[in-house]
């Protein structure tokens, strides 16, 4: 099972999520695998974030779809880390690492990936997209994405928020079977559900329909030998460092 740093995140650094120096860390610290978000500017340059703004650290906003990229890689996240592009942190890939790219806007974004990737000369092995697909922009999104990259895999993600985990889970026994069709309906070569929703019964029904099992935000790591007995292909976490030895330990 592998370990996923969650936007670049690690116990020991305490750099901006998302960020260069963030994704660089995790390298340097042995871990192999990182998850970032992306977004498209203005001007049409990929750009990391987690959210729709970029805030700088003076408070001020900045909506990444609405402004250039010149002027945002100017902004100061703290500690002199400004925000990065996709190119930079591709270039950050060796042979043994992993990323996830969690799509966050729309279909504007498939070109410039394309091309992104054609640069970076990077494969299937290394580069997995992941997106959320509750909502029809989302959805048709990731739709595309599958239907590009035929050769990458791409995951479905559910449970963005605290309320619609409450909606999956009051589904019950029809879980399962809603993930694996939602999935399978974008082309999707695996499920990534929140810690919250995992259960035997979802995974083993993802696996019967031949589609791999991510985890996240899995904090606990009790629940890494679980997940791993399960047959879960990556958990995603804020604790990468912590979990990896619990999951190469004994």
């Amino acid at each position: 099972m592998r370990i996923i740093s969650h936007r670049a995140r690690h116990e020991d650094f305490s750099h901006p999520d998302n960020t260069l120096p963030a994704v660089q860390s995790i390298w340097d610290s042995g871990l192999t695998g990182v998850e970032i978000d992306v977004w498209v500017t203005n001007d049409n340059k990929i750009v990391l974030s987690h959210d729709p703004v970029i805030k700088g650290q003076n408070g001020s906003k900045w909506r990444i779809k609405d402004t250039n990229c010149d002027f945002l890689l100017s902004i100061n996240l703290g500690k002199g880390i400004k925000p990065a592009l996709l190119s930079q942190v591709l270039l950050t890939l060796t042979n043994s690492s992993i990323m996830f790219i969690e799509i966050k806007c729309g279909k504007e974004i498939v070109p410039l990936l394309e091309t992104e990737l054609s640069k970076a000369r990077l494969g299937p092995e290394q580069i997995f997209f992941i997106g959320f697909i509750d909502k029809p922009r989302s959805f048709s999104t990731m739709l595309k994405i599958a239907d590009t990259f035929r050769t990458f895999d791409i995951y479905a993600l559910f449970g963005k928020s605290l309320l619609q985990i409450r909606r999956l889970l009051a589904m019950k026994d029809a879980l399962p079977d809603y993930i694996v069709k939602e999935a399978e309906a974008v082309h999707a070569k695996g499920i990534d559900i929140p810690i919250q929703l995992a259960s035997e019964k979802i995974f083993k029904h993802a696996h019967k329909h031949g589609l791999s099992c991510h985890v996240w935000n899995v904090l606990n790591p009790k629940h890494v030998k679980w997940l791993q007995s399960l047959g879960v292909d990556t958990v995603t976490t804020d604790k990468p460092k912590r979990l990896s030895q619990q999951t190469y330990s004994e």
